[in-house]
């Protein structure tokens, strides 16, 4: 018994230290996991963030969480961080874990509307946890700072906002839609104008506007397999279009014209 305790005794330290260490921070945003693209726009984010509230943002990315840890040491690092900066009215830092999904809240401030930290976590979980599930870093970690910013100054909680990740176009860009509409609409009158309403186009044509819905259909039936939901923007236009293109020339180089439905 009495080697047991001593063999605990040892082994205690070693617990401590086998904690996960909490990253430093160098700058505003920090990610350790390299998922979350657009770390400038970010960073910019939170510099407007503290400009609006006075109170320094800190963003952390990390693959999993230790909150006793971050709670011991993220506050010390805080204060640490934040000691040349006496305008500031307080700081915090967002931790988010992308292994299993969680976000923390790390700090101390002075706002105008003074909530409980654990009420503060819960906002801003309730509309971003849904994001990280689905793997849309950016677009949570924007949602997480327009919820927190709104709910310290004692703003509504803002309408949900599209953030495009910055590989994207633009905040108008539609997933898996590859054909503009003016583009597709000049394509169509081109082959309208081309074949002149021949039967032999108007055959193809039953076999392209069938394949088309087709291929819709069954994206739609194979999303609502995966996630018993099925989302228009999931759907992949493109593809639907491709199908119909080739279904068009395949049908009229295989087909013969139709001199009788011409000649009756």
């Amino acid at each position: 018994m009495k080697r047991l305790l001593i063999l605990l005794t040892l082994l205690l330290p070693l617990a401590a230290l086998s904690a996960a260490p909490v990253p430093i921070m160098r700058t505003l945003f920090t990610d350790v996991t390299g998922t979350v693209p657009g770390a400038e726009m970010l960073t910019h984010k939170a510099e407007l963030f503290r400009q609006r509230t006075g109170i320094a943002l800190y963003i952390l990315v990390v693959p999993s969480m230790n909150e006793a840890s971050l709670l011991r040491d993220g506050k010390r690092m805080l204060a640490r961080a934040t000691a040349n900066q006496p305008e500031m009215t307080g700081s915090v830092t967002i931790v988010i874990a992308t292994q299993k999904p969680q976000v923390l809240l790390v700090g101390s401030y002075q706002a105008a509307q003074q909530l409980p930290d654990h009420i503060l976590r819960l906002m801003v979980e309730n509309q971003t946890l849904a994001y990280f599930h689905r793997g849309l870093m950016f677009q949570g970690v924007n949602t997480a700072l327009d919820v927190l910013e709104a709910a310290l100054t004692n703003q509504p909680t803002p309408p949900l906002r599209w953030y495009p990740p910055p590989e994207q176009n633009g905040p108008d860009s539609v997933a898996g839609n590859s054909f503009g509409f003016m583009a597709w609409a000049c394509a169509w009158i081109a082959f309208m104008m081309l074949f002149n309403y021949t039967s032999r186009f108007r055959y193809a044509m039953k076999f392209t506007l069938a394949m088309t819905i087709g291929n819709i259909g069954w994206q739609a039936f194979c999303l609502w397999l995966a996630n018993r939901a099925v989302s228009v923007a999931n759907i992949s236009l493109g593809w639907a279009l491709m199908t119909g293109v080739a279904t068009f020339f395949a049908v009229w180089l295989w087909t013969r014209k139709r001199h009788s439905a011409d000649n009756p």
